[in-house]
């Protein structure tokens, strides 16, 4: 049978809706963002200015939690990210990316068991746990720590000392990814394309492409990372950097 130019009509129609989504496909594929590095030419300029790790030489005292060494990296890692409670987010209200906006944000000195930080943190509810799903909680050892800030006063504090003299990827550099970095770069995508940090295949290769040193260093070409507060200690990049010359091993 002869189709009526009605028809004729929907069938163009149909071809048009059919073309045009397999163009939009075309486009989200062809849209994805290349791993940042320094042989890259995208735009990699910072809007944050470097800024240095105010330990002011102060030596660390054992068994004593500093903000910027410990707590401050973990709440930019796992809170402050894109969508949830970095500055330009802000969900709810709350922005997790210095000590005023963590206090103001349910921290109460001495008492681990009140405050909202400690609530969402604690919580089971998967529609109420922070991080939220798909990252990673935090882990027990995390939870303790944040504890300890809290039980000893919840200070503004920093210290800068380590020991660079026995450097390896368990005991030195996995610790400093997984408090500093893992959280912004795991779930289901990695921050700004960066690939996810999540085993140490992962690590190895960021350090052999040159880009993990010239993130947390700082340096010129790369963005700064962390991406809120000030960059990991000096003594914390050169060990760093130690396992980088000695061919970054997985030991």
């Amino acid at each position: 049978m002869m189709r009526t130019f009605q028809e004729k009509l929907v069938n163009a129609a149909e071809i048009l809706i059919v073309a045009l989504l397999i163009f939009l496909l075309f486009m989200l594929v062809s849209c994805k963002h290349k791993p940042l590095s320094a042989d890259t030419n995208e735009d990699l300029t910072n809007a944050a200015t470097s800024i240095p790790f105010p330990g002011n030489g102060i030596p660390c005292q054992s068994g004593k939690v500093y903000f910027y060494n410990d707590i401050l990296p973990l709440f930019v890692s796992k809170c402050a990210m894109s969508g949830c409670h970095d500055n330009g987010s802000a969900s709810n209200g709350v922005v997790l990316t210095s000590y005023q906006s963590i206090i103001t944000g349910g921290i109460v000195p001495y008492d681990p068991n009140d405050g909202d930080i400690m609530e969402a943190i604690n919580e089971t509810d998967p529609d109420k746990i922070m991080p939220r799903p798909p990252h990673e909680p935090l882990t027990a050892a995390q939870k303790n720590l944040i504890v300890q800030w809290i039980n000893q006063g919840a200070l503004e504090n920093a210290c800068e000392s380590c020991d660079t003299n026995n450097i390896s990827f368990n005991g030195y550099v996995k610790p400093i990814i997984e408090n500093k970095c893992k959280g912004c770069h795991t779930g289901l995508v990695g921050a700004y394309s960066v690939p996810l940090i999540t085993n140490y295949n992962q690590i190895r290769d960021l350090a052999n492409n040159t880009m993990l040193y010239g993130v947390i260093s700082h340096s010129p070409g790369y963005r700064y990372m962390p991406k809120y507060g000030p960059k990991l200690p000096d003594c914390e990049i050169r060990g760093i950097q130690k396992w980088i010359d000695a061919g970054a091993p997985n030991n």
